[in-house]
Formats: structure tokens, C-alpha cells, sequence
């Protein structure tokens, strides 16, 4: 969700939480983000613009002949962190 859907949302179950006598904390709360991790920054971009604009993560590894499992590769291409 968009991040001022998300903050109505917390709103909401902070008050609905409150109202049932439950204060919510910040343990009751969390904020995904999406990355992706290629072999090459160039990529990882290519494929991170297919996963978030064109249909899922599924769809822009499908077919691409990896067949190994994305999420238990070790190593990052790209910067900041």
C-alpha cells in the first residue's frame, strides 16, 4: 500500500485496538520492502522494474534459466548499503 493508506490503516487499528482496551505498540507494526538481487546491478534494475511493474517477482524470473533459489544467493550488487 501507499504510505498514506498504510498510516490510515495503523490509525484505524490503533483506534479499533484501543476501543477493545489493547494499546498497540510498535511491536504491532511493520513496513515491507521489496528488493531484488541479481548478479549485476544492470540486472538486478531489469529485473526489479519487471518484478514491481510488470506482474510480481514470479513473473520476471520465470523463464529466465536460473533456476537456483533467489532468496538463498549470498552477495549484493548495488550500493548504499
Amino acid at each position: 500500500t501507499a504510505l498514506h493508506s498504510t498510516t490510515e490503516l495503523w490509525n484505524l487499528y490503533q483506534q479499533t485496538a484501543a476501543q477493545e482496551g489493547y494499546l498497540a505498540g510498535s511491536e504491532n507494526f511493520g513496513y515491507l520492502q521489496q528488493i531484488h538481487v541479481a548478479d549485476t546491478e544492470e540486472k538486478a534494475q531489469e529485473e526489479g522494474k519487471a518484478a514491481l511493474f510488470g506482474g510480481g517477482a514470479a513473473k520476471s524470473l520465470a523463464g529466465s534459466g536460473d533456476d537456483r533459489n533467489p532468496i538463498f544467493e549470498s552477495g549484493f550488487h548495488g550500493d548504499g548499503l
